[in-house]
């Protein structure tokens, strides 16, 4: 559905980084059904859109063009993406997969005492998901850009402010320490 298409097409677009479809597609599945696959709604883009058909290419709007047509709406008409509303469901995203997938001692590392070389980051590289490694790195910037004045979610009539709120304040009663872990084990 057209609906399916925008909020692909969203997550594309406000991506902090070019990511692959299998990453995608982790996000995407926690806005829709679980029936509907990002692969099969972006193999049909390949006109448009580089890296939908190889799982390891990350997935980049051919031309700008392209991007300034979806987020202009007189020219889109009924495929205009809302960036605001793309940035929402990126940020409810990340939170939905740092939810499911966050945990104590996640890459099993013998003791919190433990220094954190690069052999222990690339151990725990097994336990840590890309979709996880990536939510846990950009939903800071995606909660800036959402509460920012370009964005504010706060002012948006019957918005997602509410669910959104309750899903930070669980994230930081549950699982803050656990990210921590993630993004000292992720950070480059």
């Amino acid at each position: 559905t057209l609906q399916r298409f925008k909020s692909a097409l969203g997550l594309i677009l406000v991506a902090e980084t070019p990511l692959t479809v299998t990453i995608l597609d982790a996000f995407y599945q926690m806005l829709v059904d679980h029936n509907c696959r990002l692969q099969d709604l972006s193999k049909h883009l390949g006109s448009v859109l580089h890296g939908v058909t190889d799982e390891a290419e990350s997935v980049r709007i051919l031309h700008s063009s392209f991007r300034d047509f979806l987020i202009d709406s007189k020219r889109a008409g009924e495929f205009f993406i809302d960036e605001r509303k793309a940035q929402v469901n990126m940020l409810d995203a990340s939170l939905k997969i740092m939810k499911a997938k966050l945990q104590l001692n996640i890459a099993r590392v013998p003791s919190s005492y433990t220094l954190i070389t690069n052999e222990t980051r690339r151990a725990a590289n097994q336990f840590i998901s890309s979709d996880l490694a990536y939510a846990c790195s950009c939903w800071p910037l995606q909660l800036e850009r959402c509460i920012s004045d370009a964005y504010n979610i706060l002012d948006v009539p019957n918005g997602p402010a509410d669910s959104l709120i309750c899903s930070v304040h669980d994230f930081f009663h549950t699982r803050f320490l656990y990210w921590l872990e993630v993004v000292s084990l992720c950070q480059k």
